[in-house]
């Protein structure tokens, strides 16, 4: 099991790093606002036109996982965003005990913590653009917590242009079982460096605990930026050893009309 997880996490990784890209410029302007400015552009070069095409032939299919899982969601859930609050607590870490994932169940179990501290940084790699993700979540009640990320690129090429992205959002954990936990949730995004707008943002993910000591995961993020999309989907496997989570897969990200299929690598603790 340890070999197929380090595997799922290389082929997520490789088959995604060499993927063409589009400029961050491009992405910027879209986010900016200036929408006389993008119809101009449109009008004026059918190059530009079938660039915009090709973005969302590429960007299709991640919304469309993205979708899928939302309905997903609501089927698992019977139909409910909230449901009902049955006590849960936490392992000290996923497997601390056989095949259970981050929650336990307190009816037949000795109570566990009563909060959850992630913390985790990400790094994405692309052939056009290199990124950086921290992320804090913290679950002060097993059913609801706060998160907070910072994602931050950067061009390979010669324009030197660089994105910020900070999003604060507040999650709901719907399903909190020992092998599964999923969660929804609202809240901001602030997209920095020149285009200086919040937007209102929800995400909604999925955490599979498969079997020790490999566990899947699956988000999809959308934040709505001057009436343009920052959309964010990922798939990842992670590979937990103790509090650390060593972790690798696929994430697609839509900023504007721009897409940018990347692999990322990252670590993960449990505080």
């Amino acid at each position: 099991m340890k070999t197929i997880g380090i595997l799922i996490i290389a082929f997520l990784v490789n088959a995604t790093i060499a993927m063409s890209q589009k400029s961050l410029s491009s992405a910027k302007s879209n986010l900016s606002g200036s929408s006389s400015s993008s119809r101009s552009s449109r009008t004026s070069s059918s190059s530009s036109d079938a660039d915009y095409s090709n973005s969302d032939s590429e960007g299709a299919l991640s919304q469309v996982i993205g979708e899928a899982i939302l309905h997903g969601m609501a089927f698992i859930t019977y139909g409910t965003l909230i449901g009902d609050v049955e006590p849960r607590s936490f392992n000290a870490y996923p497997y601390t005990d056989g095949d259970e994932g981050e929650y336990r169940k307190n009816f037949d179990q000795p109570k566990g913590k009563q909060s959850l501290v992630r913390l985790s940084n990400t790094v994405i790699l692309n052939s056009y653009l290199v990124g950086n993700d921290v992320k804090l979540n913290y679950r002060f009640v097993p059913f609801l917590g706060a998160e907070v990320n910072h994602l931050h690129f950067f061009e390979r090429s010669s324009e030197k242009t660089d994105l910020g992205i900070t999003s604060l959002m507040v999650n709901y954990y719907r399903i909190r079982e020992n092998r599964v936990s999923g969660y929804w949730g609202l809240g901001a995004t602030f997209v920095g460096s020149g285009v200086n707008t919040v937007g209102f943002t929800y995400d909604l993910g999925l955490d599979v605990y498969v079997a020790n000591p490999v566990s899947l995961g699956f988000s999809w993020k959308q934040a709505f930026i001057n009436s343009s999309p920052v959309n964010e989907f990922c798939a990842l496997a992670r590979y937990h050893l103790n509090k650390i989570a060593f972790q690798g897969g696929f994430v697609h990200y839509k900023i504007g009309s721009v897409n940018y299929p990347s692999g990322v690598l990252g670590v993960e603790i449990r505080l």
